[in-house]
C-alpha cells in the first residue's frame, strides 16, 4: 500500500484561501522531517531553501503532498486532521504519475489504446511525434503516423540533441540518427513495434488527406497551433470512430520534478473541454470519461 508521500493533492480556490491561511509561519526544518520518506540526520541550508521555495509554490496553487499538508495543519492547530480542507480537495493523485508528463507515461497509453475497438485494418494517428501510440497500435492495425516534422534534422546544441525548429529534445541513441523520423523508428523498435505496420505522413494535422476508419490523437491537440482546425480536419477524414485525449485544464498546476514546469518547457496549450464538447456534438456520437489529469473521448460519426 501507498504511504501519504506518494500522493499529491489540489486544493480550491476556497481551500487554497485556507491553506495560506495556515502556512504563514511553518517551521521548515520540521516540514522537512514529516515530509522526508527516509529519516533524517542533518538539514542542510540547501535543503532548508529547497522546501521554502516549494512551500512558496503550494502557497500559490501547485499539488501539495499530502504529507506536508497534514504536517502545516499540525503546525498551526495541534491536530493532523485536516476538517474543512478536507473538502475542499478537487484533485488526488500518485506521485509516481508526476514523474514523467502524461503523454509520455506509457500505461496511459495502454490504456488508450485498450479502448479502440472499432472493427478497422488501419488506423490514423495524429500529432504522432515519437508517442508510444504507433508502436502500441502497431501490433494489431496498419498505423499512419502523421506529424508535420519527421524530416527536420537532429541537431546539437551545447551537447543536447533536439530536432530542427522544435523545443523537442531527444536522446541519441544511435549516430546515424539524422531526423526526427530516424529517431521515432529507433525508439519505436526498442518498444517492441512491429516497423513494418507502421508508415510516416509528413504533414500539418490541419490539412489530413484521405479517408480513414479510425483517427486516434493521444494529447495532440494540447501540442498544435489551433486544435478547433485540426478537428475540422479529422472530422472530415474520419469513417466511423475518433479517439482523443486532452489534457484537464489544472494540469499546470502538477510540477513534475516538483520545481520543473513542464507545461510551459514542452508548449503545452489547455484545450477548453466545453469548447471541444460544444464542437463534436454537432457531427459525434460523444463518450468521455473524466480523469485525473485528462479527459478520455470517444467520438463516432453521425
Amino acid at each position: 500500500m501507498l504511504s501519504e508521500h506518494d500522493y499529491y493533492v489540489l486544493l480550491s480556490e476556497k481551500g487554497l484561501k485556507l491553506f495560506n491561511k495556515i502556512a504563514k509561519n511553518v517551521d521548515i526544518e520540521e516540514l522537512i522531517l514529516a515530509v522526508s520518506p527516509e529519516p533524517i540526520t542533518n538539514i542542510t541550508e540547501d535543503m532548508k531553501k529547497n522546501a521554502e521555495e516549494l512551500l512558496s509554490f503550494w502557497k500559490r496553487g501547485s499539488a501539495i503532498p499530502m504529507e506536508a499538508l497534514k504536517e502545516i495543519k499540525r503546525q498551526f492547530s495541534g491536530s493532523r486532521n485536516l476538517g474543512a480542507l478536507k473538502r475542499e480537495i478537487l484533485v488526488k493523485i500518485y506521485g509516481s504519475y508526476l514523474i514523467a508528463e502524461p503523454d509520455a507515461n506509457y500505461d496511459f497509453a495502454l490504456e488508450f489504446c485498450s479502448r479502440i475497438t472499432a472493427s478497422a485494418n488501419e488506423v490514423l494517428d495524429v500529432a504522432s511525434g515519437f508517442g508510444y501510440i504507433p508502436a502500441i497500435l502497431s501490433k494489431k492495425f496498419k498505423v499512419y503516423a502523421l506529424d508535420k516534422n519527421y524530416n527536420n534534422r537532429v541537431v546539437v546544441k551545447n551537447g543536447r540533441a533536439y530536432i530542427e525548429n522544435t523545443n523537442i529534445e531527444i536522446k541519441r541513441y544511435f549516430d546515424d540518427i539524422k531526423t526526427y523520423k530516424d529517431f521515432c523508428k529507433a525508439f519505436w523498435e526498442y518498444l517492441g513495434a512491429d516497423l513494418k505496420n507502421i508508415e510516416f505522413i509528413v504533414a500539418d494535422a490541419e490539412n489530413i488527406e484521405g479517408k480513414y476508419d479510425i483517427i486516434t490523437c493521444f494529447f495532440g491537440l494540447n501540442h498544435v497551433e489551433n486544435w478547433l482546425n485540426v478537428m475540422e480536419s479529422i472530422k472530415n477524414s474520419v469513417r466511423k470512430k475518433v479517439y482523443i485525449t486532452i489534457y484537464r485544464e489544472y494540469l499546470e498546476k502538477f510540477p513534475i520534478k516538483f520545481t520543473y514546469n513542464w507545461t510551459k518547457e514542452i508548449g503545452v496549450k489547455i484545450v477548453n473541454f466545453n469548447e471541444l464538447y460544444s464542437f463534436c456534438k454537432k457531427h459525434f456520437k460523444i463518450k468521455f470519461e473524466k480523469k485525473d489529469m485528462f479527459y478520455l473521448i470517444e467520438l463516432e460519426k453521425l
